[in-house]
């Protein structure tokens, strides 16, 4: 997200919270449409950087399927409203 914020010219905050990323993408559906994922996958970073749970290879690996959703969409934009 921040490469293509930053593709895009748009200025965004040093966290790593999605659900802020994706409301920076000024225009379009992108924090409706992708906010299950990027709660989730906000929940997930930081409970597996400040938390000493393991996650199941079940939960990395639905992870990686909403990282790749998000990622997706976000490669698709071409421009934002000012």
């Amino acid at each position: 997200m921040k490469a293509k914020l930053d593709e895009l010219g748009v200025d965004y905050p040093a966290r790593h919270n999605l659900i802020t990323l994706l409301n920076l993408f000024k225009g379009t559906n992108l924090a409706s449409e992708l906010f299950d994922e990027a709660s989730a996958l906000t929940d997930y970073a930081t409970s597996a950087r400040y938390d000493s749970v393991t996650p199941s290879v079940e939960q990395m690996n639905e992870a990686f399927e909403q990282a790749k959703r998000i990622a997706e969409a976000v490669g698709r934009v071409d421009s934002l409203e000012d």
